[in-house]
């Protein structure tokens, strides 16, 4: 059902888009007139259309990773063309209105510039966003948790997530990314799920990606959960269009992340800092990785555990906070909602998550989601940014003394 309903907006969409874009060519270029041509441009659109299409259902193999990565580069390309064309015709339309049906919409001699200028902004979009994808900004955070943690009194944790491993990727992004975390001097490290995106075999030389991830110095240690993509399924655009029954973990995602030096937390607890804090990674909400969406609830995982001290919890999609506050967690660190990664994205994603972004106290419990560092679909970022999210926590506890 799903996929019958993306594969049919996707072919909606570009009906349109090829459609207004035959139109404006026509309106810019007297030559384009040619029936050759026109059937020309429609062959052209039509193969650009069929490469995510492609990417995602040809048998596993390197054309088919090429395939993939190309047909994102075009969906960030399509995306935004289409907005401006949709633009435009919103335009003519008012102009139209404007004139009581005396004008037909732009005057034609303005198609040479309008077309040109919804070319240039959709390239100049593109370059931004994929060129800001690549910058990683580190994002700071103070925290106070009214607990004892013996003799800890401050700890520095960095989260990060979503590298989204796959066709894609590239090792300088990661090369940057364990720099970026090693200047802070972290105490702890975490990382929030979706290391791979939705398939290993399309990540390019993975010895590489791990031989750099495993340079990630952190006193306690670096924990890792798995995503909702951390498992082997088609993707159409970024999304999943397999049955999650269907969707499974391949062993050599586990292998690569132990490869890294990642503590896997799949449903488990364990105690760092000397036994001062404890830290609980929940297994993914939504794709467990092995056909189910079945996992522990984290009052199971954080019974029995000394909740008079700091408690942590590493959930890979911002959720269950009630429960997770009721178990006597004091702070949770998500990823997944990579903040929106492009405009509208940014703002379509306010309307569904509980907390998108950032800090927030929800259903008593203190949350904090980072935007990620890697992206699915298109390579870019527009109105986001990559990070990595630094919080540094002050343990006091403090009684207060009733009249």
């Amino acid at each position: 059902m799903i996929t019958a309903l993306l594969l049919t907006t996707y072919v909606v969409i570009n009906i349109y888009t090829a459609v207004q874009t035959d139109f404006w060519l026509r309106r810019c270029f007297h030559s384009y007139h040619s029936r050759v041509k026109r059937i020309v441009f429609y062959i052209v659109y039509v193969l650009l259309a069929l490469l995510p299409v492609s990417g995602a259902y040809l048998p596993d193999d390197q054309l088919k990773t090429q395939l993939a990565a190309a047909g994102n580069l075009w969906l960030g390309f399509y995306i935004y063309f289409t907005g401006f064309l949709l633009i435009a015709q919103i335009l003519r339309l008012l102009i139209r209105l404007a004139s009581r049906g005396k004008c037909s919409g732009l005057p034609r001699h303005w198609a040479w510039v309008a077309l040109p200028l919804m070319v240039f902004l959709t390239v100049s979009l593109n370059f931004y966003g994929i060129l800001n994808a690549q910058d990683i900004y580190t994002t700071n955070y103070k925290a106070t948790i009214n607990k004892d943690a013996g003799n800890v009194k401050h700890m520095r944790v960095v989260l990060v997530a979503d590298f989204h491993l796959g066709s894609n990727s590239d090792p300088s992004l990661y090369r940057s990314l364990v720099g970026k975390i090693n200047a802070q001097k972290p105490d702890l490290v975490l990382v929030g799920g979706d290391i791979f995106n939705s398939t290993y075999n399309s990540l390019k030389d993975p010895q590489i990606y791990s031989e750099i991830l495993s340079g990630i110095k952190s006193r306690y240690g670096v924990y890792a959960v798995y995503g909702n993509h951390d498992v082997e399924e088609t993707l159409f655009g970024g999304f999943a269009i397999t049955d999650s029954s269907h969707s499974y973990r391949n062993p050599k995602v586990t292998a690569f992340l132990k490869d890294c030096g990642f503590k896997i937390l799949d449903d488990r607890t364990v105690s760092i800092a000397g036994g001062n804090v404890i830290l609980a990674g929940r297994r993914d909400g939504e794709k467990a990785g092995d056909g189910t969406a079945e996992r522990a609830g984290i009052q199971s995982l954080i019974l029995g555990k000394d909740t008079t001290k700091p408690v942590f919890v590493l959930e890979h999609e911002p959720m269950d906070f009630a429960n997770i506050y009721d178990a006597g967690a004091d702070f949770v660190f998500s990823g997944h909602t990579h903040d929106g990664q492009i405009f509208p994205g940014n703002l379509v994603v306010r309307f569904l998550s509980q907390n998108p972004y950032g800090v927030r106290v929800i259903d008593g419990v203190t949350t904090l989601t980072t935007s990620g560092v890697g992206y699915y679909g298109p390579p870019m970022r527009i109105g986001t940014h990559s990070e990595i999210a630094v919080v540094d926590f002050t343990f006091k506890l403090t009684i207060r003394k009733g009249n």
